[in-house]
């Protein structure tokens, strides 16, 4: 029972955000910004739950919370290294993302000597820090993940890299385990993930494996968050395909998608796919007068298509 009462009150002291639509931020080749609606303006949370526990909707959420909300990115770079580092203007965009979220994974860093990584950290601001992962890959192409996160806002406890002993994995999943300075006795274990597009379905499939490796390796009482480019619909992993596989993560209504089936992720306007994904794993669901659920603004953050 004390576990239970002591799950509830860890969730409530999360900052709960639940926004006009997923808020989508994109970048190309050129560094332009593709959608107009999360670049002019800030979306309006339409509730949100203090770490306090106090609650507001609407026009009435109160502004003097934002201190206690944590902002949670994915953004995919297609082809991250030196060249991209080095087209006009792009750089200072990617800097501009970035900068919006207080912890932000990275995907599809292909820079094998990392001059990349540290030219885009030295060029943000002095409180942000950085771990990356391994390079990943089953051939000569390979990537990496890397988390950037806001020393003034979180504090990174631990950081694990998944063993993947049966080769389920084309990227293995990395995770960081981060606690929010402004909100007491909360950890989040997020666990960063790129799909390898063909084995979608079944790499999603593995991912309540992860979720369970993470867990005992940081510790029962972490909130576990999977978020990344899981190539989770339209010709690779939509939602019927996931639930004849039996997909854990899509029969389980203990995970929540926060970016839902219907939100485009995509830059390009001949594709309109999820693909994107921020996946919630709760630990207690409670049925009250109010329900609830999801536990931070997790943005999902997209470039043209590569795989």
């Amino acid at each position: 029972m004390i576990r239970i009462v002591s799950q509830i009150v860890s969730l409530v002291l999360l900052m709960v955000i639940l926004t006009e639509g997923n808020p989508q931020q994109v970048i190309d080749a050129s560094g332009q910004c593709h959608c107009p609606c999360e670049c002019s303006a800030q979306h309006r949370p339409l509730f949100q739950v203090s770490a306090r526990g106090s609650a507001a909707t609407g026009r009435n959420a109160s502004t003097s919370t934002s201190s206690r909300r944590l902002k949670i990115g994915a953004f995919n770079i297609k082809t991250f290294g030196r060249s991209k580092m080095s087209k006009p203007g792009v750089p200072q965009r990617i800097k501009q993302i970035i900068e919006r979220y207080d912890v932000i994974l990275v995907q599809e860093i292909l820079d094998r000597s990392g001059e990349s990584v540290r030219q885009l950290h030295r060029m943000l601001s002095r409180t942000y820090e950085f771990v990356i992962s391994d390079r990943l890959g089953r051939g000569r192409y390979k990537e990496q993940y890397a988390f950037f996160y806001r020393t003034d806002r979180v504090s990174l406890l631990n950081f694990h890299q998944s063993t993947d002993r049966e080769d389920a994995f084309e990227r293995e999943p990395f995770s960081v385990l981060v606690a929010p300075k402004q909100i007491n006795n909360v950890k989040l274990a997020l666990i960063g993930f790129h799909a390898k597009p063909t084995d979608a379905v079944k790499e999603i499939g593995r991912l309540a494996d992860v979720i369970g490796e993470v867990r005992r390796q940081f510790g029962a009482d972490v909130e576990p968050i999977v978020l990344g480019d899981l190539n989770a619909d339209c010709d690779y992993a939509d939602r019927r395909r996931r639930l004849r596989a039996g997909d854990a993560l899509t029969t389980n209504t203990s995970y929540v998608w926060l970016i839902g089936d219907d939100v485009d992720t995509t830059t390009r306007d001949s594709t309109s796919c999820a693909y994107d994904r921020c996946v919630l794993w709760l630990l207690v669901v409670v049925v009250v007068a109010v329900v609830v659920v999801v536990v931070v603004m997790c943005g999902g953050l997209r470039r043209e298509r590569s795989g």
